[in-house]
Parts: structure tokens; sequence; C-alpha cells
């Protein structure tokens, strides 16, 4: 099953907002020239794109490059990294999120992206 899940944080680091969605149609395959090739949800595009791993680190890194392949467009912090299963999380700072109809701030969010390979 393919999940995302967002977390929204206020400044004391208590989440304050969770979404997602469930059953989604997103799929990934790595390429043995250091690519991954990706399908977003019913969009029928698959995208390719040059990436790269640290795994000495913690935590461990997936970053994923623009479309040129000259720098780095997004960041991942590895939850989980197999031959079927990808658990990615990108974290970052201020960002705005919508409840009832009004929109808050939240000080950080936390976005968990799970693919299962087909």
């Amino acid at each position: 099953m393919n999940t995302e899940e967002y977390k929204y944080y206020d400044e004391n680091g208590t989440v304050v907002h969770t979404t997602g969605q469930e059953n989604l149609n997103n799929q990934f395959e790595y390429k043995n020239d250091n690519t991954v090739r990706f399908k977003i949800g019913e969009d029928p595009t698959w995208y390719t794109r040059k990436f790269d791993l640290e795994l000495d680190g913690d935590p461990k890194m997936l970053n994923v490059y623009n479309a040129a392949g000259d720098e780095v467009e997004i960041a991942y912090r590895i939850q989980k990294l197999t031959a079927t299963e990808m658990v990615l999380v990108h974290e970052y700072d201020n960002d705005t999120y919508e409840k009832d109809g009004e929109t808050y701030e939240a000080a950080k969010v936390a976005k968990t992206y799970t693919y299962v390979k087909q």
C-alpha cells in the first residue's frame, strides 16, 4: 500500500494537525545508473531523476536531484529502504495547512511517504 502522511507541529514540537492518503498509485523503480523512476498518483507520467544515498551518517538520507541533475531538489530521511519497500520522510520548517476552512501556520512539517513496489 502506498501512503502519504503529513504531520504539522507547533513551535513546542506538538503535533497540531495530521492528514494523509492511502491506496495511492505511487510507484518507483531503481535503475542501475543511479536513477530512480517514479510515478505519482493517477498521473500516467513516469519521472526519472538522479539520486544518491548517504548511508554512513545518521540519519541516512536519499537525495533526489532536479531534472537537469545538477543540484539536490529534495532530501529525504530514510526510515526504511528495501528492494520492495521505501519509507521516506521530508521535514522542513514553516508551512501552512487548512482545517475547517481556515488556514493555520505550522512551525514544522514532516511528510512521510510509503511506497511498496508492485
